[in-house]
């Protein structure tokens, strides 16, 4: 699975360059986003644009990476498609997992460039 990453203000960027996350991939990009929780203080936005569809592994690779960071860091979703925030609205994971409109207004509500956090 691609991924590109990148820091932006002390926040760690993950895009997948994946028209699709399944089954297929899952386990891939649930360690990846595992390790770069690890290395980049447990804060991370994940830039979905590129993304046409995810299925409930995929889904279930997001679920498990955020629960295994608890309390003590964050995941941030941002630039989801039509099609995905559609899967998302169905299994209700909107209501779980935060969601942003653009990657300027996910990087502010995760506190980019604050040392706090």
């Amino acid at each position: 699975m691609k991924i590109s990453k990148r820091i932006v203000e002390g926040v760690t960027v993950i895009k997948p360059e994946e028209k699709k996350i399944d089954a297929g991939v899952a386990l891939e990009f649930k360690a990846a986003l595992i390790d770069e929780a690890r290395r980049s203080g447990n804060r991370l936005l994940i830039n979905l644009s590129d993304v046409e569809f995810i299925d409930s592994s995929g889904l279930g690779a997001l679920v498990s990476v955020i629960k295994g960071l608890g309390n003590e860091g964050r995941v941030v979703l941002c630039e989801a498609r039509e099609s995905v925030l559609s899967i998302l609205e169905l299994t209700r994971l909107d209501k779980v997992l935060e969601l942003h409109h653009s990657e300027k207004e996910a990087l502010d509500s995760i506190g980019a460039g604050r040392k706090d956090v």
